[in-house]
């Protein structure tokens, strides 16, 4: 919840910047954010990911990939994003194999979240 509160404050922040020096109101869809917003919204949805990777926080990081897969008007996660959390959720829970982790983080090979995921993972692999 704490996320869709920052989240929205963002894009609230984002949308009085953008309206503020602006003329007459345009009516737009809102799937579609300017840069600042869509930058907001993303930089919100990453930080909010790495942290709840860093404490195990398995029902925010559940809440989270539905959220950016289903609910969210747009794509704020990159395809390796998306797949260093379901990687690091898979760690957390220990449905991915501690013997299967090191093969399953190599196939990420760019990302915000994969430094996390990673670290999750590998802790006391070695």
């Amino acid at each position: 919840m704490r996320f869709v509160r920052l989240l929205n404050a963002a894009l609230l922040w984002a949308g009085l910047c953008a309206c503020s020096s602006q003329g007459p109101k345009k009516k737009r869809d809102p799937a579609v954010l300017d840069g600042v917003e869509l930058s907001a919204a993303r930089r919100v949805g990453l930080e909010t990911a790495a942290d709840a990777i860093r404490k195990g926080d398995l029902k925010k990081l559940r809440m989270l990939t539905v959220w950016v897969r289903k609910r969210a008007q747009v794509v704020l996660f990159e395809a390796d994003d998306l797949q260093a959390l379901d990687i690091a959720i898979s760690c957390l829970d220990g449905s991915l194999a501690q013997s299967e982790r090191a093969a399953t983080l190599a196939k990420v090979t760019s990302g915000k979240l994969i430094k996390d995921a990673r670290e999750v993972c590998l802790v006391g692999a070695d």
